[in-house]
């Protein structure tokens, strides 16, 4: 079996790899991407619009917010997002 369980019991999913990605229809588009805020412009940092889909080890697929992903499997993606011009 491809997930781990904890001693509670608790199964936990295995990253194989991340397939594709997408952006929630709310984002801010491109060329909205600075803020100004009085005469300082600044770049509108966020990821809680991105979504990453992934493939576990155990073949299911499923979206998973970018700030999830981010936090448990830091270098995936950020190989991911390199990879395919989104970093």
């Amino acid at each position: 079996m491809y997930s781990q369980l904890d001693p509670s019991g608790t199964r936990f999913l295995l990253l194989k790899e991340i397939c594709d990605h997408r952006l929630d229809e709310t984002a801010v588009p491109i060329q909205e991407k600075y803020m100004t805020q009085g005469n300082n412009r600044t770049l509108w940092h966020t990821t809680k619009l991105w979504y990453l889909q992934v493939l576990w080890k155990d073949g299911t697929t499923s979206w998973e917010p970018l700030r999830n992903l981010k936090e448990s499997n830091p270098v995936e993606v950020v190989d991911y997002a390199v990879a395919n011009g989104i970093d």
